[in-house]
């Protein structure tokens, strides 16, 4: 949605962009929620071992970044592991229905073939 604005102080008025993705609503909630649960505990200790606030909120800021880097890392490694099983599954019903070629083989194929284009194009898109 695009919509323009009047803008304060200005001779311009103001452009206003509005993106919604209803996919991406749920994107990224548990590591919100996860970030949320943690930085609290993180403050806390900064505050017990730590003597300013500065060193307080470095400290919190750096285990911020070693979470992220491990939960992300963590969601690559499953992504390429979901990767991985796909093509299995997938080499494997194939080579089921040119042996033994029967609706179900095909059904089964087709499923797995739906699969893999739906992995390819959300795997398109993160880049």
């Amino acid at each position: 949605m695009l919509y323009i604005i009047s803008s304060i102080k200005t001779d311009h008025s103001a452009i206003v962009f509005e993106f919604q993705n209803d996919d991406d609503i749920a994107k990224g909630h548990t590591y919100v929620d996860e970030i949320n649960r943690l930085i609290p505990r993180w403050v806390q200790e900064g505050v017990l071992d730590l003597s300013d606030s500065r060193s307080v909120w470095d400290w919190a800021e750096y285990n911020i970044k070693i979470f992220s880097r491990k939960y992300f890392m963590g969601k690559c490694k499953q992504r390429r592991l979901d990767e991985q099983r796909l093509h299995i599954e997938f080499q494997e019903a194939n080579l089921s229905f040119q042996n033994y070629p029967s609706q179900e083989n095909l059904a089964k194929l087709n499923v797995l073939k739906e699969q893999m284009e739906k992995f390819y194009e959300k795997k398109k898109l993160k880049v």
